[in-house]
């Protein structure tokens, strides 16, 4: 018998939700009108990709619109009521594989009016944000893109960065954990295959000594969050009863 509970999962009220819900959820693009001062003691791992840096900034932008309080939101039986609509997990995987290679997606920059516009050179020195696409090797994960064996995965990342670069970074970090979500429109015209991973890029981590790690987010939140910082442990609490969450919003 599912348990339905009921708790205040968001604090946000319904009409700010309603317009910020794909950024929280989707890697999407984010303003870079962001802080400069994001989870800079956050990263325990020195060869942690810079490149992250424009993640965890924008997801310092919308601390405020998450759903998911701890990682454990993020599995399959775990499922949200969203504005009374039926309940469905958070994610569509929580995977756990090796990145073994990444490609150049696309550049992007503001036009006037504040739209966003593509680049035609993904190193066109006025960009704000760049996409790169990585190839991701599935081999444990829970959620139904863990029953893939390979992802193609977007990855939002500041205008610096340099692919290359970026491929030798995160094929070193050897397993990876990320939380992917399949986008409901097509957000990648140069890979309409690739998932995106939530809040900006900034739930994808890897795991060092059979630890979960996640540099994206600021230490003080990471403690609360990694609940469970094992896949073991995760793969315990996916197991469990599945439970209805039921989201209740602020008031206006």
């Amino acid at each position: 018998m599912s348990r339905l509970s009921k708790k205040a999962i968001c604090s946000i009220a319904p009409s700010t939700l309603a317009a910020v819900i794909a950024v929280v959820l989707m890697s999407g693009c984010a303003s870079p009108s962001v802080p400069t001062s994001p989870a800079d003691d956050a990263g325990s791992s020195p060869r942690w990709p810079a490149a992250f840096k424009f993640s965890q900034d924008a997801n310092a932008t919308t601390a405020n619109f998450k759903i998911d309080r701890t990682i454990v939101d993020l599995l399959p039986n775990q499922e949200f009521v969203l504005w009374g609509g039926e309940p469905a997990p958070l994610v569509d995987g929580l995977v756990v594989g090796e990145i073994t290679m990444v490609r150049e997606g696309a550049a992007y920059a503001f036009n006037d009016d504040g739209t966003s516009k593509l680049l035609s050179d993904f190193d066109d020195s006025s960009a704000v944000w760049k996409i790169a696409v990585a190839e991701l090797k599935v081999v444990d994960g829970f959620g139904k893109l863990a029953e893939s064996s390979i992802l193609q995965v977007g990855f939002t990342l500041s205008p610096d960065t340099k692919v290359k670069e970026f491929e030798a970074e995160l094929v070193g970090l050897g397993d990876v954990i990320a939380a992917l979500q399949i986008p409901e429109e097509e957000m990648y015209p140069f890979a309409p295959e690739a998932v995106t991973v939530l809040r900006n890029g900034a739930l994808f981590g890897d795991i060092s000594n059979g630890r979960i790690v996640l540099p994206n987010l600021p230490a003080e939140e990471v403690k609360q969050y990694l609940t469970v910082d094992t896949v073991d442990g995760l793969r315990v609490a996916a197991s469990e009863e599945r439970e209805i969450i039921e989201y209740v919003p602020s008031v206006d």
